[in-house]
């Protein structure tokens, strides 16, 4: 939102790590950002052909002008390309509806993703943080009962990283639930292994993410702590503002934060 970035004030990771210009903090040239924002677009819509050919012109005019840096980051963007090709033409060996879950945990925190296969197509891949606190059977089960109880469409096949109890079950319930058959199984080997794979590495890359996210904002806590000389770091934030109009139409605002995280539902007007 605007407000999110009228409040930033440096850059985050992924422009130290040359991922992005950092447009929130940083004057940032208009038509770079646009070419830019062109290729991610074609990428997006699964123009691999267009993209590799922009990114190839790009690059041998950055290296026909001796601009070796840049003509590096193309060739690797390129690299990255080819990679991404490669993973999903696993995607694509069968006109299918597919989802395919991939589970990592790491001591009492868990991280679960699910790629979304459409027509034989990887369409999305979301992920979701839960406390690990059932052992790995149950806690994919709870998480499946729980997302296709939201409204999730249902595919045709459910590939899973292991077995559950009462598999049998879930794919009976899935199966009534859709209206269609469901197949619900562990693959051992091929291209749904490799997607369930896949599926593993898109947890643990989400789940290392948020640990960074979170150790970043633990450092501003700490700074606030020591800037306002508070014997720990604030954990619960809480703000109040009261406004009237000329003394009349008094009103209060309580918002607050956790961990450094909006808390919304503790908002009070």
């Amino acid at each position: 939102r605007d407000a999110d970035f009228a409040r930033r004030s440096r850059p985050c990771l992924q422009h130290q790590i040359k991922r992005c210009p950092a447009p929130c903090v940083f004057e940032v040239d208009r038509d770079a950002y646009l070419a830019q924002a062109r290729l991610v677009g074609l990428f997006l819509d699964g123009r691999q052909e267009e993209l590799t050919e922009d990114l190839t012109t790009r690059m041998r005019e950055a290296a026909t002008s001796h601009s070796f840096e840049q003509a590096a980051v193309y060739r690797d963007q390129l690299r990255a390309i080819e990679r991404t090709q490669v993973d999903q033409r696993i995607a694509v060996a069968k006109d299918v509806d597919q989802d395919v879950m991939g589970l990592f945990t790491q001591g009492d925190r868990a991280e679960l993703a699910m790629i979304i296969v459409r027509n034989g197509r990887m369409t999305n891949v979301r992920t979701f943080s839960v406390p690990a606190h059932l052992p790995d059977e149950e806690l994919v089960a709870a998480f499946l009962t729980a997302f296709y109880a939201q409204g999730n469409p249902i595919p045709d096949e459910l590939l899973l990283p292991l077995e559950v109890e009462a598999m049998e079950g879930l794919e009976a319930a899935l199966s009534e639930q859709r209206g269609r058959k469901v197949i619900v199984f562990v693959p051992q080997r091929g291209a749904k292994k490799d997607l369930v794979r896949m599926a593993y590495e898109n947890a643990e890359h989400a789940f290392r993410e948020k640990e960074r996210e979170k150790e970043d904002v633990d450092v501003r806590l700490r700074e606030v702590m020591t800037k306002l000389r508070l014997p720990r770091a604030p954990r619960r934030i809480e703000c109040v503002d009261i406004s009237h109009l000329g003394g009349n139409d008094t009103v209060a605002v309580f918002t607050a934060m956790l961990d450094g995280q909006l808390d919304r539902a503790r908002y009070r007007s």
